[in-house]
């Protein structure tokens, strides 16, 4: 199960898109309006000299639920290893959610950008998804490459 290369990368995807919760996505540092830094789970306004800015809670929670739900497909695909079709399947449905994500992610920085006139600052946590998404893109071409095998060893029989 885990011996498999495309196992690894499942696990590095969904242990990158876990890791988006300890760091934040986006800072946006202002003389005039403070410092504000966007988690996954929440916008943190750190010191805010002017009006702050509102972000619905129901908009981060679906930020939140996004980035476990790509993990958790992710696990989830790690174990479908005897059926590799369903695998690839399910892993499309990852990238889909991650792609997603990642969408979601730029449109709530470019809504708050707009709303506090200020340059986002990505950080670190805000290209873990894009990393992920290159580690399942990587992991369904092996998949792929386990079932042509496996097939081209049954024509052999």
């Amino acid at each position: 199960m885990l011996q498999r290369v495309q196992s690894v990368f499942l696990l590095a995807a969904s242990v990158l898109m876990l890791l988006v919760f300890i760091w934040p996505l986006a800072s946006f540092y202002s003389t005039q309006s403070g410092i504000m830094e966007m988690y996954a789970y929440k916008l943190k306004i750190i010191a805010a000299t002017q009006g702050e800015i509102s972000v619905s809670p129901v908009l981060t929670s679906f930020i939140s639920l996004l980035a476990v739900a790509t993990a958790g497909v992710c696990i989830y695909s790690i174990s479908l290893y005897k059926n590799r079709i369903r695998q690839v399947k399910v892993t499309r449905m990852a990238l889909v959610v991650n792609i997603v994500f990642i969408v979601v992610v730029f449109a709530l920085t470019d809504y708050i950008r707009k709303a506090v006139n200020i340059t986002p600052e990505y950080g670190t946590a805000a290209f873990f998804p894009v990393v992920a998404l290159m580690f399942q893109l990587l992991a369904m071409r092996f998949i792929k490459k386990d079932e042509e095998l496996v097939k081209s060893a049954d024509r052999l029989r």
